[in-house]
Order: structure tokens, then C-alpha cells, then sequence
């Protein structure tokens, strides 16, 4: 307050080849508050410029002026206030105003651009083609589109440099395989050719970054997209290949690359524009599977099996790179999210390093004092890790919608022993939620001599609107409410089958 900044800055950038060509764009709405943003673009009367606008308000000054050869066009907004920053928002890009520009051209015109440059770098020098004989030997379909893509993924290191930031270009194959290193482009790229070797017809295809503007198919520019995948149907399936980080399994997609569009630069239907949708949540879950045993002192003992797909496997995969110590200390702080005193007994993670079979992850695990007691004849406790925290909606309203990177479902199955001389005294009724796409259903069953649990929670929608938010709210209150709730076990020396018929549905009046 009291104080003026004024601040500017110029960028200047030469095209080198024409795969490269010039885009500008501008956002009209920051976290600080703004007196005035100006963007202007000045070019030769005799290139056509396409215009893609977004947001902007109604007051907005949109004026042209003629400097004889160029034409110079202007947008002003004033006066606009901040964004406030909220949890879970969407990218910044998809929520502030913006003009983009680019030279008008067609989708068609661009794909041939790429192809032209593509096309003298097909062939296979020796080594890659027997490279690729041998990889391939003896495996037909989608084995061997697995194996090639398993051997692009794990022996070319990847390198995270976007393509607008390098090259919309590849390099040739035998580059990309003596430097055993390629970025978003170059690993795609070799995959590709490498298919191309083995007898496949796969698609050359550019996606856009979800990150970045939201896609604009009326601006046919190559500047609106940043990494490159492999296209391919094999066996009735449709393929997206995008071998980066050697941590994801070949049918799994980074989610920043999830629900994107992007153009075929080489192959059948060359220049036509795609969408690349997002993954569906059993794709990106994760199921735990706990088998325990809660003794008459409190003490909970037992495994944890996790099964993981997506993102989530590959977060554990990436555990083949770590030190041994680093991996212990994850397993620790793992069983210390189930209770302060676990101690870990043990664990197991199986296919860490085969890429054609999903990871399996399990955890041993020992808590003192975990059932609460009262008066000795009462013991109550909680499932493990079937809390839910409501903390993401704890604004009463919101300016911006909620946004997450990627479907997900998360799937618990937990059996309880009991210990002998105890029966169920106390177990919460079965919920059954839903909210704007999300839901979340959880359930209790008694059988002789142990409690079962199983709970699903399904996102299948990544976006809750400012309208939504208050049923989005109460449906994660209700969530948090529920896995709060206690069991409650009573010593007793009834048989097992007896005890079950003093299950109570809901809280005990007395």
C-alpha cells in the first residue's frame, strides 16, 4: 500500500527451422493485484495471425494500429484483482485470462512440417535393427511392443526437457542410442522407429501439456504441444505408448499427459488431432489388504499387503534406485502412519525390478496399546489407515474449482482376529456416500472369531466447480465423520456365534 511498481520485461527469440515458429501469449490475471497488463504483437501485413482468447472481461480495450508494413495489435485490461490461493486449485493456466497468437496455419501444415523433418531419420543403422531383432525374437504382438517399449524405457535415460524448450525435431536413432539418453521427444521417437523395425505400423503423435494453456484447436501451432507418444492398436486395443521415466509399466500414462489433446505428426491419419483421455480410476488405485490380529491388551499385530497401479506403482518402483536405508526408513514411516508406536517387523517388494509384472509391497508390522481400554472390560479401536482427513474442504466456499491430476480409486480389505473371551459389542453401520464424482462405500462383517472391513473410495471426476463445492463439502465431512467412528469389543465368554447376535447397529443407549 502506498507504493507503485513498475515492471516490464522483453523477450526476443530467433526461429531456426520451421518446426519451431513463433507463439506469444499473455495472462491477464495474477496473485498480486494488477493496475494495468498490456500485451501487444506486432507482424508484417502479410502474415495472417490466428487469435485465441480466454476470459478476458468485458471491459477489456482490444484496439489495432497500422504502422504502414506491420500491423500492431493491443490488449489492455485494468484494474484486476488477485486470485487468492486455495488448495487443490486448478494449473494457473486454466483459471487466468489470456490472449495466445500464432501465424494462422492449418493442423495439416504443421504435421507435414514435422514429417518433413522426420522422414530422413526411419531407417535403422545396423546395430538398432539388430538391436531390435533381438529383442523382438520369438515374441508377436503385444509382447513384443511391451519389450521394445520396456527396453527404450529402462536403457535410454530420460531427460525432462520439453520439447518447446529444446527441439520439435528428434534426433536421428543412432544419436538417441549411442548418447543412451532422450527427452520427451527423442525416447518416444525411438520407440516409434523401433516398431517400425519389427513389423508394426504405430502413429508418430506431439500431446500438450496439461500444465500449460488449455488446448486450442483453432491455433494450429506446434508451440501448444511438449511430448511426444506412440500410438498403436494391437490385439483390439488402442495403445498410448510414452516410455519417459523407467518407472511406469508400459499401458500407464504420466497424468500430466492424461485427458490432453494432440496431432498425428507421422503415420495413418497424419495431421488429424486426438485426444489422449485420461485413465480410468482401476488404473490408478491402490489396494491394501491387511490380515491381523488384535490381542486382549491392545496390541495390533500383522501385514500389509499393497497392491498399486498408476502413479502410485510408480512412486514405489522408484524405490529401485534408492539406498537400502532410505528404503527401510519409507517402511517405517509407512507403519508409523497405522499407529505412533508400530514397530516394523519386516517387509517385502516383489517385481521391483521386472517391468512386465505390477509390484506387490508387504509390510509386518507390531502396535502396543493400539485398542483403547476402559474398566478392563472394554476395548475400542479404530481400522487402520481408514481415516480420512476433511481438511481439503475446510473453506466454507470457494473461487476456484477443486482440481486433481488424475482419476483414482482406493480399494481396503482388512481382517481383524479377536481375541478369545471377547465379542463385538460396538461396529458403525455400512455408508454408502456420493458426491460430485466422487464416492466412498465402506462396510462391516462379523464372522467367528474375527471382524472383516472392506471400503471403496472412487474419484472418477478431477474437477469440482465452485457450484459443486458445498455438496463436494458435506460429502468429505461425511467421509472424515464415518472413519472416525470406533469399534467396540466387550469381554465376555460367550461363544463366537452367540456374541454375534449382540452386534449393535448403531451406538449403545447406555
Amino acid at each position: 500500500t502506498g507504493t507503485i511498481v513498475d515492471y516490464r520485461y522483453h523477450i526476443s527469440s530467433q526461429v531456426g527451422i520451421a518446426t519451431e515458429p513463433f507463439i506469444a501469449a499473455m495472462h491477464f490475471r495474477f496473485f498480486e493485484p494488477v493496475v494495468l497488463a498490456r500485451f501487444s504483437v506486432t507482424a508484417p501485413k502479410g502474415i495472417p495471425l490466428e487469435i485465441a482468447t480466454h476470459g478476458l472481461p468485458k471491459d477489456a480495450l482490444i484496439k489495432t494500429e497500422d504502422l504502414g508494413s506491420r500491423v500492431r495489435r493491443i490488449w489492455e485490461v485494468r484494474n484486476q484483482p488477485s486470485f487468492k490461493r486455495e488448495n487443490d486449485m486448478p494449473p494457473y493456466s486454466h483459471i487466468a485470462p489470456f490472449v495466445e497468437v500464432a501465424p494462422m496455419r492449418t493442423w495439416n501444415q504443421v504435421a507435414a512440417a514435422v514429417a518433413a523433418e522426420i522422414a530422413p531419420n526411419l531407417n535403422l543403422g545396423p546395430d538398432l535393427a539388430a538391436k531390435t531383432a533381438q529383442i523382438t525374437n520369438g515374441k508377436t504382438g503385444a509382447a513384443a511392443v511391451q519389450a521394445l517399449y520396456n527396453w527404450v524405457s529402462r536403457t535410454i535415460t530420460y531427460e525432462p526437457v520439453l520439447m518447446r524448450n529444446y527441439s520439435y525435431a528428434p534426433k536421428s536413432p543412432e544419436q538417441i542410442y549411442a548418447a543412451k539418453v532422450g527427452n520427451a521427444l527423442d525416447k518416444p521417437f525411438l520407440l516409434f522407429v523401433m516398431l517400425r523395425q519389427a513389423g508394426f505400423k504405430p502413429q508418430l503423435a506431439y500431446l500438450s501439456d496439461k500444465g500449460d494453456l488449455p488446448f486450442e484447436k483453432d491455433l494450429a501451432s506446434l508451440r501448444q504441444l511438449e511430448a511426444a507418444a506412440v500410438l498403436l492398436n494391437v490385439g483390439g486395443r488402442r495403445l498410448t505408448l510414452i516410455p519417459l521415466n523407467n518407472t511406469r509399466r508400459w499401458r500407464e500414462t504420466p497424468s500430466w499427459l492424461q485427458g490432453v489433446r494432440g496431432l498425428v505428426v507421422y503415420g495413418p491419419d497424419q495431421g488429424k488431432l486426438i485426444e489422449n483421455p485420461l485413465s480410468p480410476a482401476r488404473r490408478e488405485s491402490e489396494i491394501d489388504r491387511f490380515k491381523l490380529s488384535l490381542s486382549s491388551k491392545g496390541t495390533l499385530k500383522g501385514t500389509e499387503t499393497i497392491f498399486p497401479l498408476g502413479e502410485d506403482q510408480a512412486w514405489w518402483r522408484a524405490m529401485k534406485d534408492w539406498k537400502k536405508q532410505d528404503v527401510e526408513n519409507a517402511m517405517q514411516q509407512l507403519v508409523y502412519g497405522i499407529h505412533p508406536g508400530a514397530r516394523l517387523l519386516g517387509y517385502s517388494i516383489d517385481n521391483l525390478n521386472d517391468p512386465t509384472k505390477n509390484i506387490v509391497t508387504r509390510v509386518s508390522f507390531s502396535a502396543d496399546n493400539y485398542a483403547l481400554t476402559a474398566s478392563g472390560n472394554y476395548l475400542a479401536f479404530r481400522m487402520p489407515w481408514t481415516s480420512n482427513s476433511a481438511a481439503d474442504v475446510g473453506r466454507p466456499s470457494r473461487q476456484e474449482p477443486m482440481f486433481w491430476w488424475r482419476r483414482s480409486e482406493d480399494r481396503k480389505e482388512i481382517s481383524v482376529s479377536l481375541p478369545k473371551g471377547w465379542m463385538i459389542y460396538y461396529t458403525p453401520p455400512p455408508a454408502d456416500l456420493k458426491g460430485p464424482g466422487a464416492s466412498y462405500r465402506a462396510s462391516y462383517t462379523l464372522r467367528a472369531g474375527a471382524l472383516d472391513y472392506s471400503s471403496e473410495s472412487l474419484r472418477d471426476g478431477v474437477q469440482v466447480s465452485p457450484a459443486e463445492y458445498s455438496r463436494y463439502k458435506a460429502y468429505r465431512e461425511a467421509v472424515a465423520r464415518y472413519s472416525e467412528k470406533w469399534i467396540v469389543l466387550k469381554k465376555t465368554h460367550v461363544s463366537g456365534r452367540k456374541a454375534a447376535k449382540k452386534v449393535h447397529s448403531g451406538f449403545p443407549k447406555d
